[in-house]
């Protein structure tokens, strides 16, 4: 029996609002950074502003990219345990259907 997972609704649901939370804070660091590249954009110039620049442009693109793909996976969490709810449910009223 130790082979067998035990799910536990509550707090799958609780893991996946705070996943949801983080995603979000993570999402908003982001753009505070960007806002302060912006300003800091127009202050200064030459090859460290661009090597700079390029960096964050590719770091920000990579950290879309991550950010994007999180979304996914909580998206697919989430159908997967609204998906084990409803057999769940299913299971369950054939169980109380059954007459003895």
């Amino acid at each position: 029996m130790g082979d067998r997972i035990r799910a536990n609704i509550s707090t799958m649901s609780r893991e996946f609002a705070d996943m949801e939370n983080l995603q979000k804070a993570a999402q908003n660091s982001l753009d505070e950074l960007v806002n302060a590249i912006h300003a800091l954009n127009g202050s200064w110039e030459g090859m460290a502003h661009d090597a700079l620049v390029s960096v964050f442009n590719s770091d920000q693109e990579s950290m879309q990219e991550t950010l994007r793909l999180l979304g996914e996976y909580i998206s697919a969490l989430v159908a997967a345990q609204n998906e084990y709810q409803n057999c769940e449910q299913q299971v369950e009223s054939r169980i109380s259907s059954i007459r003895v």
